[in-house]
């Protein structure tokens, strides 16, 4: 089965926020967590089997894009997961 990306949203943050709070040395409370979930901020999840792989959220002003904060499943390390996260943040900045 092929990864899937999908708009992280509060209502499906859960197991995502576990993953923050895992892979950050000092992580956002769930209430700053769930604020970047909203615009202007934009946030798309990871997963395969219904696993979560990672997230990453990020921020457009103007021209910009900003990465504010992202975290992958350490099982899932060296597998790659962590560069498609990249690549698709990449893709959100190309012009349109």
């Amino acid at each position: 089965m092929k990864s899937q990306f999908s708009p992280l949203t509060a209502q499906n943050s859960d197991p995502y926020f576990d993953l923050h709070k895992q892979g950050q040395f000092s992580p956002w409370s769930r209430k700053i967590f769930e604020d970047c979930l909203t615009k202007p901020y934009f946030a798309y999840s990871l997963n395969q089997y219904n696993q979560p792989l990672g997230y990453y959220i990020g921020m457009t002003v103007l021209d910009e894009v900003t990465l504010m904060g992202h975290c992958g499943q350490r099982c899932a390390s060296r597998q790659g997961f962590r560069a498609i996260l990249v690549a698709t943040l990449y893709g959100t900045m190309q012009p349109k």
